[in-house]
């Protein structure tokens, strides 16, 4: 980075495996198109999909997002976290990586997906541990 971390900044939890059947909606934010043939890259922007919309593939690492109905991610998203709620808290499932869709002038509106960030918690948890105790 940069600068330092912000003081206040908030810190979300990683939703934990054993507690994904807790999970509620996803939501997301993100800079990128809006749609496949739409520019409006540049311009932060939440969306919101119903648990029924997404599916979580722990033997995979992924998180498979259907985004049929024109509403999820697109060229410009990746890297941003995808949030779900869990007893009220907000917590990270996810970071957005890959889109699929029904031909090169649809790239968006098939699927999306995410990788699954309690796979990869322990990782994190290592690479974190290497920093000075004041960017922890």
């Amino acid at each position: 980075l940069e600068e330092d971390v912000p003081a206040g900044y908030t810190i979300y939890k990683i939703a934990s495996s054993d507690q994904l059947d807790k999970a509620s909606e996803l939501t997301f934010y993100g800079y990128g198109r809006t749609s496949s043939s739409a520019g409006g890259a540049g311009i932060l922007r939440k969306v919101t999909l119903e648990r029924s919309l997404y599916k979580v593939d722990t033997a995979n690492k992924k998180v498979a997002i259907n985004q049929e109905g024109g509403h999820g991610i697109c060229l410009g998203d990746s890297g941003g976290p995808g949030f779900v709620n869990i007893d009220g808290e907000p917590q990270v499932l996810g970071i957005k990586s890959y889109v699929a869709g029904y031909n090169k002038e649809d790239v968006c509106g098939l699927q999306s997906y995410q990788t699954l960030a309690a796979s990869y918690k322990d990782w994190i948890t290592l690479k974190i541990s290497a920093f000075p105790e004041n960017y922890r």
